[in-house]
C-alpha cells in the first residue's frame, strides 16, 4: 500500500495553492487593462541594466545615444512594456538595436513588436533562416504591431563572428555561442 492517510478539503494544502496578493493584482491589471505586464530595469552596471519581468528577462545596454536590447522578450506585450519602461527611466533614447542569442520562442516571441519599433534585429548567421521566417512572415488577421509599421519597421542585420555596438565610450559584443545542442 502507498498511502498511509487521505484527507479531503485539507487546510494546509489550500495554503500551497492560494495566489499571493501581489500576484492577484498582477492578475486584475492583465485582465481589465489589455498591454499590462510588469516590468522594470535594475541596474546592474553603468549603463547596463537587466528588465525584469514577471517571465523571460532581457539586458538593456544605454549608450550615449540610444539603446540596444539582448533578447526580445516573451510576448509582443512584454516588449511594449519594455519599451515602456525604458522611455521612462532612459528618456529620449530608441531602442535601435534587438539582440537574439538564439531562435527559440522565450528569446525571440516578441521580436517582430522590437522591429516595429524601428530596432534592428541583430541575428547571428547560424539563426538566420528561423528569424528571416518569423520577421517575414505575415500577420494579418489581426494585423500585429510589425505588420502595422510597415516601412518604418526595423530591419534584421545578419552578423558572422563577432559583433561589436559602440557609441561613447559604451560598448556591447556579441558572439555566436556555439557547440550546444540547445541553440544548435
Amino acid at each position: 500500500m502507498l498511502f498511509r492517510s487521505i484527507a479531503l478539503n485539507d487546510a494546509k494544502a489550500a495554503e500551497v495553492f492560494a495566489v499571493p496578493p501581489a500576484l492577484a493584482g498582477m492578475a486584475q491589471m492583465a485582465v481589465t487593462q489589455s498591454d499590462s505586464f510588469p516590468m522594470k530595469l535594475v541596474k546592474v552596471a553603468n549603463g547596463v541594466y537587466q528588465a525584469q519581468s514577471f517571465r523571460h528577462h532581457s539586458l538593456v545596454v544605454e549608450f550615449p545615444t540610444f539603446v540596444a536590447v539582448v533578447e526580445a522578450p516573451y510576448l509582443d506585450t512584454q516588449t511594449r512594456m519594455l519599451a515602456q519602461q525604458i522611455a521612462k527611466d532612459i528618456p529620449n533614447k530608441p531602442i535601435k538595436y534587438a539582440a537574439v542569442t538564439h531562435f527559440h520562442y522565450d528569446h525571440i516571441g516578441g521580436v517582430r513588436a522590437m522591429a516595429a519599433l524601428g530596432a534592428t534585429i541583430l541575428v547571428a548567421k547560424e539563426h538566420e533562416p528561423a528569424l528571416k521566417k518569423v520577421l517575414d512572415a505575415p500577420h494579418t488577421h489581426p494585423p500585429d504591431d510589425l505588420q502595422k509599421a510597415g516601412s518604418k519597421a526595423g530591419k534584421m542585420e545578419v552578423y558572422e563572428g563577432r559583433k561589436v555596438i559602440k557609441d561613447g565610450a559604451q560598448s556591447l559584443e556579441l558572439i555566436p555561442f556555439t557547440g550546444s545542442p540547445h541553440v544548435e
